[in-house]
């Protein structure tokens, strides 16, 4: 997200010293010449992999289609953020039915670094912790390259050949699988071919020290199958007490004995179907079964509101889950109108955003805090830094600023497609004005310039009428966000409206 804007749209509501720091870091920004072009930094680090096929591990299928709501928010949240949740949850989220409109909101979350696999030493046990995302071929080819020489079972022993085979085969899985999803091949790609020099080496070495036999099982016999068919006889009822408890084994506990053992009450969730039948089923499945946060599994058992995809959450991945959320929304919402992704540090006044759309295009459209005219930074120290060789242009095209914008659902499915021509940087507001250009396709400015607000300050007291004078505004903490909310239900808020002719253009 950035915060640079231009025109008329950047109205700070701090007075004295704080405005006029806000002034001057504005005027410096927009007024600062472009530094001269440097070539040198590797433009693949500014990009994020996308398009590609990421995979809910928690959905909501059905819920979005019976609901069929007016708008659905969509709350972009780390895993470990619950206090987050829990204040919407209690404050704007509880809004659920608006001006006689449906309302439904949706958490949505990637992969904490513990449940992607990607945490610093310091952060789990592992002995070898590979940045597969930040990795070059390179960089991974020598890791392995002495990986494959060393490599040691759990008694410090040398793996048999079966075993040590599957290893490097687990490998070149788990980087092609999401959320890696690198499409390298450790076996193939002739930039790993040091490493498996090495490993062709260790198989030679593993045959002559006789450690390519495998030692099989005895094959089941006749007489067993026999047995077998009458203990799981359907026709007694002892036998059909021990096939349903075979078939249930079977059915959740797929993972083995181990699976069953950790199986409990939590594990299980009812979900209704496209008929509205109800069924009993696991809250998470094969592609789940290293990525399961149980605190994050409860609570979507609890509230069904949490979008979890298999992608990393960072900073860096704004924007794959910016459009995940996007292939979410056109696949599950087909008779919803509107979304907003809002941020979950914001205020949030739903009677204003309905009374907007109610009166809002009801295609190709897409609204918030526009800036236009933003200069592309090119300061190595910024957070949004971005080098020619990333985005050759001097300004970006304008764009909605990611703490908060709405649009109509026929975007979507555009967007999605337009991501196909343009290649995804990191910064994901930027990139939906990307590709809302290449589409051809114009923002629309709110009817009035303050009602998403980039910045503000809880005013003292609760008689004055802000909080119902604004549709966004963003804040430093939930507290914060607990606070607004009890000073905006304690306003007289027909009074309020009364002296406010919000939502309209203002007149000369």
């Amino acid at each position: 997200m950035l915060i640079e804007v231009s025109g008329s749209h950047i109205q700070p509501v701090a007075n004295g010293i704080l405005t006029t720091l806000i002034l001057l870091m504005i005027a410096v920004y927009v007024t600062s010449p472009d530094p001269s072009p440097d070539p040198s930094p590797d433009p693949s680090a500014y990009f994020v992999p996308y398009p590609h096929r990421y995979r809910f591990i928690l959905d909501e299928p059905h819920r979005c289609l019976q609901e069929s709501p007016f708008l659905v928010l969509v709350i972009p949240v780390a895993p470990h953020n619950r206090e987050a949740r829990d204040t919407i949850r209690n404050t704007w989220g509880r809004e659920t039915t608006v001006l006689g409109q449906v309302v439904s909101h949706y958490f949505l979350l990637g992969l904490s670094k513990e449940e992607d696999g990607t945490a610093t030493p310091k952060e789990q046990d592992n002995s070898v912790v590979i940045g597969f995302q930040t990795s070059t071929k390179q960089q991974l080819n020598n890791i392995l390259r002495d990986f494959y020489a060393t490599v040691r079972n759990g008694k410090g022993e040398l793996y048999g050949l079966s075993s040590y085979i599957g290893l490097r085969a687990g490998l070149n899985r788990h980087i092609n699988d999401p959320p890696l999803s690198l499409s390298w091949s450790v076996l193939k790609d002739t930039e790993f071919t040091t490493c498996n020099n090495v490993f062709i080496g260790v198989v030679k070495m593993l045959r002559k020290k006789g450690l390519d036999t495998s030692v099989h099982h005895s094959s089941i016999t006749e007489d067993d199958f026999k047995a077998i068919k009458q203990v799981l006889d359907p026709k007694t009822p002892e036998g059909l007490v021990n096939k349903v408890w075979f078939d249930v084994q079977l059915h959740f506990g797929r993972r083995g004995n181990e699976g069953n053992w950790q199986l409990k009450p939590s594990s299980f969730t009812t979900k209704t179907d496209e008929n509205g039948l109800k069924y009993a089923t696991l809250m998470f499945n094969e592609h789940t079964k290293n990525h399961n946060d149980p605190q994050v599994l409860e609570e979507s058992q609890r509230h069904h509101d949490i979008l979890q995809s298999d992608f990393l959450d960072s900073y860096n991945n704004l924007t794959i889950k910016t459009m995940v959320m996007f292939e979410w929304l056109g696949s599950h919402c087909p008779n919803t109108p509107y979304a907003m992704k809002i941020d979950s540090d914001m205020f949030l006044n739903v009677h204003n955003l309905v009374d907007l759309l109610l009166k809002a295009p009801k295609q190709l459209y897409m609204t918030g805090m526009v800036a236009r005219n933003a200069i592309v930074i090119r300061d190595r120290t910024s957070k949004w830094f971005l080098p020619y060789s990333a985005f050759s242009g001097s300004r970006y095209p304008p764009y909605t600023l990611g703490l908060g914008y709405v649009f109509s659902l026929d975007l979507p499915k555009k967007i999605l497609e337009a991501s196909a021509h343009v290649r995804a940087v990191y910064i994901e507001d930027v990139y939906v004005g990307m590709c809302m250009k290449h589409l051809g396709f114009q923002l629309t400015d709110p009817p009035r310039g303050d009602l998403f607000r980039a910045w503000g300050l809880i005013p003292d007291g609760t008689s004055n009428c802000y909080w119902t004078s604004v549709i966004t505004t963003i804040l430093q903490n939930p507290n914060q966000l607990s606070e607004a909310w009890r000073s905006y239900r304690s306003m007289n808020t027909s009074d309020c409206l009364a002296n406010q002719r919000l939502l309209r253009p203002a007149t000369a």
